[in-house]
Parts: C-alpha cells; structure tokens; sequence
C-alpha cells in the first residue's frame, strides 16, 4: 500500500529552518496514529521525532519505524540553506536545497482557523485548543504562549496563522485509498541545554549525493 499523503504529512512536521535565535536545546514529540491500518502504520512511521535546535540549525532523528533508516536523521544548516538526509547505515548524505523544499499540500491552503473554547495542559503548560480548516481536511492544535523557541519554519504550516504560540500538540486528519487516519504529534520534553556545533555534521567518509531516492521526494512534498 503506498502511502503518499501519510509520509509526507511526517515531513510535515519537521523544522525546515529557524528564522530567528532564542532557544538551545532538545525538544522531543511522540508520535501516534489511529484509525484505519493503524498498527501496521505505526511499523512503518516513527514513535518519536527529537528535534536538537541552536541557532540557525536544527537535527531531526526519528525513533521507531522502518522509516527511520530509509530517511536517515535530517540537518538543517540554516546558514548555508541546505537540508541534509544522513543515512548512517549507507554512509550516505543527500544534499537538498531549502528552496527546493516543497512542504506539501497545506503549503497551498488558505487555512480558516477557529479558536476553540477548551484548553489543556501539556508539559505543565496552558495550551488554547484551535480548529484548522483546510482543503486537505480538518485539523487540531493546541498551543502555548508561555514557552518561546524562536520562530522556527515548519514545512506544511504547522504553525498556522491565526494559532497563537508554540505548538505541542497537532492531530492531522487525512484521507487516502478509501482509508481515514489520524496522525497525533505530541510534545513529550522541552530541554534547554548546550548543544554541540558536532550535532549538525556527518562524518567525512559519507558519500554526499545530490539526487535524492523516491522516499525522500515524497518527504519533500514532491
């Protein structure tokens, strides 16, 4: 079964780059899914994302999921514009362009976002409760405005206008193949630290490619 919308919704949620500095550290996100197929869903995707932030960089790694190993970590270099895809178990790094960086269907949405009445608790922090309206579907986010991480760019919107703070939690409701799922990212730890400059570098025995694989376009919206 191929998953298109399915994959390219979890790149979705990953930072593209950070337009302003104001926090270092690790933030990780739990990772579930419900509805139809949902328990071979969740050995294909991953169970968590941990996203390592300083400055203009950020590092995803993905735990759990066959995905995990086809995709590899994900380095952002903000200053140098570039998206790297390390596959440690290929040494293999597939160079990409931020510009060429799609982001998916939510990218071309006009989205109508609601404020909802409810409110919960995440981390020990108040978050609002929105509704987001989009020609993709419907979908649900809760965000805070007691935490800042900087204004960090996620592909695909996650930080929607009209949604106030940062969010941590997100449920993404999508259809494809006859087939309805959900999609629920939540903010597990919030860690400020130092973080290495070592983080965001591969070793240099790693073959760096420019035509990246099929799975990988799907990330990228494409």
């Amino acid at each position: 079964m191929r998953m298109k919308k399915l994959m390219i919704a979890i790149g979705l949620l990953f930072p593209a780059f950070l337009t302003a500095q104001g926090f270092e550290g690790t933030i990780k996100f739990s990772m579930d899914y419900k509805g139809d197929q949902a328990e071979m869903i969740k050995q294909q995707m991953p169970s968590a994302n941990i996203v390592t932030i300083k400055g203009s960089n950020t590092k995803v790694v993905m735990e759990g999921g066959m995905m995990s190993s086809m995709i590899g970590d994900v380095i952002n270099k903000g200053d140098e514009k570039t998206t790297y895809f390390v596959q440690a178990a290929n040494k293999v790094v597939y160079k990409v362009k931020n510009d060429e960086l799609k982001g998916g269907d939510n990218q071309q949405d006009n989205p109508k976002v609601t404020k909802e009445s409810s409110t919960a608790t995440i981390l020990g922090y108040k978050c609002q409760k929105y509704k987001v309206e989009t020609t993709s579907g419907t979908n649900y986010v809760w965000a805070t405005k007691d935490i800042d991480i900087g204004t960090v760019d996620f592909r695909g919107k996650i930080a929607y206008k009209g949604v106030e703070g940062v969010v941590m939690k997100q449920e993404m409701n999508i259809t494809e193949q006859g087939m309805t799922f959900t999609i629920i990212m939540t903010m597990v730890s919030f860690d400020k630290k130092t973080v290495s400059d070592s983080e965001f570098t591969f070793p240099s025995d790693y073959a760096v490619k420019e035509e990246v694989p099929a799975i990988i376009k799907m990330q990228m919206g494409k």
